[in-house]
């Protein structure tokens, strides 16, 4: 009620009462379980997992790029959960801190792939990471033990040639995509398979986007990404 007072400036906010955690600045110990949490989360969505769709145009006068109609489109992207979440969330949150995720989230996200892949019908036949040059082990040791959950091959094709700038420091969806447009190339060819994409955060989407035009155009099936933890589903 204080905090409440003083942000609509009432002259004469309620004392502090020295009792409640607020007051004693004291720090809640309580850690709700990840999976249950989860569980409640997904009730609340209707079973359904977390969709977002593929970027399907370039902004106009990004360098090297005539027409703005991307050529390679992704199919529909899933994410176990939101970053902000405090089910599996938090666990993102913290194993991004650790640089290292828990097994836990393995055998959630596998669980939640091969649902979700009964209802498309369809199952990719290759595990692809997104690579880092910032966190190099981070999301390649989560998509192996993911690619093993699921039993599918790991291949580690996609190179990650220079370090650019943090995605959350750009401003736009043109300097988002212009930050990572030459960065990657494909060391081996996919021949034709079916790619699952695997990265840690999805947040402007294209890191994703420009990954996956490169297997396409190399050759691969079609791209179907994940992601641990979407921050934006949207645009």
């Amino acid at each position: 009620m204080r905090f409440i007072a003083e942000a609509l400036d009432d002259p004469h906010p309620v004392e502090r009462c020295g009792r409640c955690k607020n007051c004693a600045r004291q720090i809640s110990k309580y850690a709700p379980d990840a999976a249950q949490v989860e569980r409640a989360e997904k009730f609340l969505r209707s079973g359904k997992p977390i969709v977002f769709e593929p970027r399907k145009r370039y902004p106009s006068a990004l360098p090297g790029i005539k027409k703005t109609v991307i050529g390679n489109i992704n199919e529909l992207g899933v994410a176990l959960c939101n970053y902000y979440e405090e089910g599996w969330g938090r666990s993102v949150r913290q194993g991004r801190e650790a640089n290292h995720y828990p097994d836990e989230l393995v055998l959630a996200s596998a669980e939640m792939l091969r649902s979700y892949w009964k209802t498309l019908g369809a199952t990719p036949q290759i595990v692809v990471p997104v690579p880092s040059l910032r966190r190099p082990e981070l999301t390649p040791d989560f998509a192996k033990r993911l690619a093993a959950s699921v039993k599918l091959p790991y291949q580690p094709i996609v190179t990650h040639i220079s370090q650019h700038p943090a995605q959350a420091e750009m401003r736009n969806s043109y300097q988002q995509a212009s930050n990572v447009f030459d960065k990657f190339a494909i060391a081996t060819k996919p021949k034709g398979a079916t790619v699952l994409l695997v990265d840690d955060v999805a947040d402007s989407k294209w890191t994703l986007t420009i990954v996956g035009d490169l297997l396409q155009r190399s050759g691969s099936g079609r791209v179907f990404p994940f992601v641990l933890a979407a921050t934006n589903t949207g645009d």
